[in-house]
């Protein structure tokens, strides 16, 4: 496969001769632990060795190995070139249990052209291709430290051959150093107060080269967990969010023009008296070879273009808000010849196709533009003949070896048959599934302004290759939080609480105890009148090593520390400033503030309560050497005390010890002075140990000590008195072990308690829940034998009722018919319905045993059965029925009237005629339905009977 011929080298050729970097002896750092989870205590992030504060940091958090280099979870390798300068070669991420992912094969930056915008003499020719006519790593300069780069760096020298086939040495040529980059992220929980940040860190690796009156600087800018991003300084930076940046910085000269008194130029800036700048533009091409996720061998890449769309008005836009992100796959070489286009935010990924993240998606790395151009000229201008690549921002190649430059091999020969980009994407080579190359151009337009003169200040541009997809979630919460941060966090758990009774009668030098802090011993020393060497009139206070003797060669504690002052209510009195990052070793064993506070302040009336001063320090271990054994430290000065060579940081003690015991070397046997020396320091090593308190005594360090002793009295030092504290310590030691377990047998016995106690409390809860769930299924049960007592009752009544019902339908049934009563009972509230069919049955029972109500019985049968016969005129004559009915019904009026004469109860012939007036209405309605018959009397006996049996039921 193409990308099989591919080399990962730091040796490469450009036009005229090769260059390689000087091998250098390879720094090295502490490993860096395993990866963990927790995101808030910073010893468990695996950054913890290798994250340090730029400021006063003690080394480096990168390492060297020849030309490879390794940084936090990137790591790649760098070369040099007289044509390109500065190659990034196999860049990758090491991403836990993924392993080593590549991200690109090579990165460099190809060419630049300055193209000018005067058409006038000499200044239409100035059309340079400073990488391929001249070279930027030949131009490349020496760097020097604390000018070009700061912080801890590691340069790399550059040699290539020359015009005369010597070899020419560039020494500092590159510079790798890393650098703070201000927030990364920050978070504050509205509800809570509380706070997170983290500090952005970022690699970078440049160099820097003068072609005739312009500086370049070209950067690669790795940040912590995968950016990369180029600028035109050009340097390469990489940081913790995941992406890489390419910066091109520029400064240098104005290239200028003459004017004769009083003229101007149209197509340049008039910066001086008789001078003018021409406007022109700068072009940059960064040729990125890609190989995201894909291993050696594989060509797994595609590249897709993004725009943001905005929706049309319609359904799915009524609110006109709408815009969305649609994808375009660049499928060959012709369709791949793009521009930026800042209206649609147009960038473009380059994707894995047969790598997916947790949700399925194509992981990948997005060229994000950066401020950007094109060429001005017209497209018959004849530099655009050479210069064809500048037409287009972006031009995507599948790999090829001998396509190394957009101008071609010799740009001072172009144009040639087959040489450039612009030629070699007229093959329109597939680009689907295939190994990439992205050619990037980037440019600015310059207009000069007076501010640029004598010397310009430094210009920037740019673009960013940023994962989209790559990780699972962001990179960036694996960061530790900074220290000094995190001191803020912790001053409810101070490191050490020192209290000072009687404060105010205190006058010389006071020490504390011994306490343990990040894995390192320390006391405090109080100068309640002030450090007379440092300043008399403020609180001096200041943090010790102890036990310095006993420490190991190369030992070393990196620090962030602070202290308070409070009064017996811990009242903060006084806050010391923080801080940040300090080094203690074995020659810088103490640090501290001279200047905490006016001491007036604490002598205040009412300041110190019951004359007691509580004084809390805040350590916050930042990295920790505890050297090795059989190191040779450094020379240290040392002076001679009673015939023992001692080191100056022993001289007080020794003299202290012989001050006290004149007799202790008096039987020494021994006259060979390295042997006393030694001895010395054992005599030392022992009196410290026999210092600490009890509590701080292992059995081990206990048992050495009396060894220790034995030897030196073996010796002939007369060690009487150190004996007695020796047993006194081994006393106090038992003491406090016995105590101790004393203590570990109590806290088991009230621990089988506590536990004890809780099963207790636990049945307690049971028994209480089984009763109060007792009691409430009794209650139920008792609710449920009542309401099945009233069910009972209730069913007996309606049983009762419906017996009475059943003896009363009968009548309901012949009055107004079953139906009929049924459908006005339907039309009542259910708790209305039995009251209506009673007062139903009444009426019926009232009806049934009036006179007049038999008599209209009798003539409705009698109708019904005149219509039932075969020889009946209702056909002919349907008023035959309807004449023949109302003259009886005549007959039986006049017969009522003439009965009810006979009556005095005048109420009783009221209540007649009402009822006469009803059966006239009854009949009324008769004739309408004989009216609707004589309508549809063709429709035969059916329609008959059922007008009369509606009839008969009304």
């Amino acid at each position: 496969m193409a990308s099989a011929s591919k080399t990962a080298t730091v040796c490469a050729h450009g036009g005229g001769g090769s260059s390689k970097l000087v091998s250098v002896a390879a720094d090295t750092v502490a490993a860096g632990r395993s990866e963990g989870e927790d995101r808030r205590d910073s010893s468990k992030f695996g950054l913890e060795s290798v994250i340090r504060p730029v400021d006063s940091m003690p080394g480096p958090s990168f390492r060297v190995r020849g030309y490879f280099v390794e940084w936090q979870k990137w790591n790649f390798r760098i070369g040099f070139t007289p044509r390109e300068g500065l190659v990034i070669h196999s860049v990758a991420y090491v991403d836990g249990s993924r392993g080593r992912r590549p991200v690109a094969h090579r990165l460099s930056f190809v060419e630049m052209v300055v193209p000018y915008g005067d058409p006038n003499e000499p200044h239409y020719r100035k059309n340079a291709f400073d990488a391929g006519e001249d070279g930027l790593g030949k131009n490349a300069h020496s760097l020097k430290k604390g000018c070009d780069c700061l912080g801890t760096i590691k340069y790399f020298d550059a040699h290539f051959t020359n015009f005369t086939g010597g070899v020419e040495t560039i020494e500092n040529c590159v510079c790798l150093h890393e650098e703070d980059h201000g927030i990364l992220w920050k978070h504050q929980d509205w509800r809570t107060g509380l706070a997170e940040v983290r500090r952005s860190r970022r690699l970078t690796v440049s160099f820097l080269c003068t072609v005739a009156n312009y500086e370049y600087g070209f950067y690669w800018h790795f940040y912590q967990l995968g950016t990369l991003i180029y600028s035109a300084e050009v340097s390469t930076r990489v940081s913790f969010d995941g992406k890489i940046e390419a910066e091109v910085k520029l400064t240098g000269i104005l290239s200028l023009g003459a004017l004769q008194p009083g003229e101007t130029r149209k197509y340049g800036t008039t910066i001086a008296p008789g001078l003018y700048a021409p406007v022109h533009q700068h072009f940059f091409i960064a040729r990125m070879d890609m190989s995201v996720d894909c291993k050696p061998g594989e060509a797994f890449n595609q590249v897709v273009e993004v725009n943001v769309r905005v929706d049309e008005p319609g359904e799915n836009n009524i609110h006109n808000n709408a815009f969305y992100a649609e994808e375009k796959l660049l499928r060959s070489e012709a369709e791949a010849m793009r521009d930026c286009d800042p209206f649609s935010a147009r960038h473009w990924i380059v994707r894995n196709t047969r790598t997916v993240n947790r949700t399925g998606q194509l992981t990948g790395y997005k060229l994000v533009p950066g401020s950007n151009c094109l060429p001005l000229a017209r497209p018959e201008a004849k530099f655009l003949r050479r210069a064809a690549f500048l037409k287009h921002n972006l031009w995507v190649t599948r790999y090829d070896p001998e396509e190394k430059f957009p101008g071609g091999e010799f740009p001072n020969q172009n144009p040639r048959s087959g040489e450039g980009l612009a030629t070699w994407v007229k093959q329109n080579r597939s680009l689907e599934e295939s190994d990439v190359v992205l050619w990037y151009v980037f440019g600015i337009i310059h207009v000069p302004r007076l501010e640029d003169w004598p010397v310009m200040p430094v210009e920037h541009i740019g673009f960013t290759l940023m994962p989209h997809g790559f990780f699972n979630c962001s990179p960036a919460v694996d960061v530790p939080p900074n220290p000094a941060c995190e001191l803020e966090t912790k001053d409810s758990e101070p490191s050490f609480r020192f209290e000072i009774d009687n404060y105010s009668e205190k006058k010389d030098r006071i020490s504390s105890n011994t306490f343990v802090a990040g894995g390192c011993e320390w006391y405090l020393s109080v100068y309640p009148n002030g450090d007379h060497l440092a300043d008399p009139d403020h609180f001096s206070l200041y943090l010790h090593v102890a036990n310095q003797t006993m420490l190991r060669p190369g030992w070393k504690r990196n620090v962030s520390l602070y202290f308070t002052l409070l009064n017996q209510s811990d009242k903060e009195l006084c806050r010391s400033n923080i801080a940040p990052c300090k080094v203690l070793d074995a020659k810088h064993l103490s640090w501290g503030f001279a200047k905490i506070c006016p001491l007036s302040k604490l002598q205040e009336n009412g300041v110190l309560e019951k004359d007691r001063l509580i004084i809390e320090v805040y350590i916050n271990l930042i990295e920790a050497v505890d050297g090795k054994s059989g190191e040779v430290p450094e020379e240290e000065e040392t002076m001679d005390i009673n015939g023992f060579k001692v080191l100056a940081s022993q001289v007080t003690l020794v003299r202290k010890i012989f001050a006290e015991h004149p007799d202790i070397a008096l039987g020494l046997k021994s006259k060979d002075q390295v042997l006393k020396t030694a001895y010395m320091n054992v005599l030392i090593g022992l009196i410290n140990t026999l210092n600490k308190p009890s509590h701080n005594h292992s059995k081990a360090e206990l048992t050495k000590a009396e060894s220790e002793w034995s030897e030196l009295e073996e010796v002939g030092f007369k060690l009487d008195w150190l004996k007695s504290k020796l047993e006194g310590v081994i006393l106090e030691r038992k003491k406090v072990d016995d105590y101790g377990n004393k203590v570990i047998q109590l806290e088991e016995r009230v621990k089988n308690l506590e536990q004890m106690e809780n099963k207790m409390k636990r049945k307690i809860v049971e028994c209480f829940l089984e009763r109060k769930k007792a009691k409430d299924d009794g209650s139920r049960v008792k609710t449920l034998e009542e309401r099945v007592n009233n069910l009972e009752v209730v069913d007996s009544s309606f049983r009762m009722d419906c017996l009475t019902l059943k003896s009363k339908s009968g009548a309901i049934h012949q009055v107004f018919g079953a139906s009929n009563a049924s459908k006005l009972l339907s039309k009542l509230p259910m708790e209305d319905r039995c009251e209506a069919a009673i007062t139903i049955y009444y009426e019926a029972q009232a009806r049934l045993q009036d006179p007049i109500y038999a008599q209209l019985e009798i003539l409705k049968q009698q109708a019904t059965e005149s219509m039932m016969t075969t020889d009946t005129p209702s056909l002919e004559n349907p008023n035959y029925y309807r004449d023949t009915k109302l003259q009886q019904l005549q007959q039986s009026l006049d017969l009522h009237r003439h009965h009810n004469r006979h009556h005095q109860d005048r109420s009783l012939d009221t209540e007649s005629d009402s009822d006469l007036r009803n059966i006239m209405t009854s009949y009324s309605e008769l004739d309408q339905h004989l009216n609707t018959f004589n309508q549809y009397h063709n429709g035969g006996n059916d329609v008959l009977s059922a007008s009369f049996g509606y009839i008969s039921y009304s």
